[in-house]
C-alpha cells in the first residue's frame, strides 16, 4: 500500500508541493539564505520505489533574450550536471499560466528524468522526478500538486522590460 504524501510549503521560496516523505532542503549560494539573494535551492523527497521527487528553485537577478532560450539553456545545463545524461525531448507549453518548457533526460541506458522548468518573479523553478526503467513513479501527481504563491501586487514574471 503507497503511504500518504505530505504537503510542503516554502514561503520564502513562494512554492508549495506535494511530496512522498520528508523533504531535504539543500541551499547553494555565496550569499545570505535570506530568500532574496542569488542562490540556488534544491527541496527533494524519494519515495518507497527510490523514485527521486525534486523542486530546484534559483533566485534570478536578470535574464537576457527570449525566455524560451533561457529555458532551453536550464534544461541544456542541467543535463550537464548529471553523468552520462543526454536530452531526449523538449517541449514547449504553459504550466501553471507561465511559459514553460517540459523535458526527458535519459541517464546511462537505466534512469529518466522527466521534468518542467519555469519562470516566475524572477525565480527558475525546475521540478523533475528521476526513476530507473520500468518503475512506477508519480509525475503527474507531483506536478500537479505545485502550486506557485504570487508576491503581493505582482502581476508580470518581474523579468524584462515590464519589471
Amino acid at each position: 500500500m503507497e503511504s500518504p504524501w505530505t504537503n510542503f510549503s516554502s514561503s520564502s521560496e513562494k512554492f508549495s508541493a506535494s511530496f512522498p516523505s520528508k523533504v531535504n532542503r539543500q541551499f547553494h549560494g555565496h550569499f545570505q539564505d535570506d530568500g532574496l539573494s542569488p542562490a540556488s535551492i534544491h527541496f527533494s523527497s524519494s519515495d518507497t520505489n527510490d523514485v527521486l521527487y525534486e523542486v530546484r528553485v534559483t533566485r534570478l537577478m536578470q535574464i537576457f533574450g527570449p525566455i524560451t532560450d533561457f529555458l532551453e539553456l536550464a534544461v541544456n545545463e542541467m543535463s550537464k550536471s548529471i553523468s552520462n545524461s543526454k536530452v531526449i525531448r523538449t517541449d514547449f507549453l504553459s504550466f501553471k499560466n507561465h511559459q514553460a518548457i517540459g523535458f526527458e533526460l535519459q541517464v546511462d541506458t537505466i534512469t529518466t528524468v522527466l521534468g518542467i522548468a519555469m519562470v516566475h518573479e524572477k525565480t527558475l523553478y525546475l521540478l523533475s522526478t528521476l526513476f530507473g526503467v520500468a518503475t512506477d513513479h508519480q509525475f503527474i501527481r507531483f506536478i500537479d500538486k505545485f502550486d506557485l504563491h504570487h508576491t503581493e501586487g505582482t502581476q508580470n514574471s518581474g523579468i524584462g522590460p515590464d519589471a
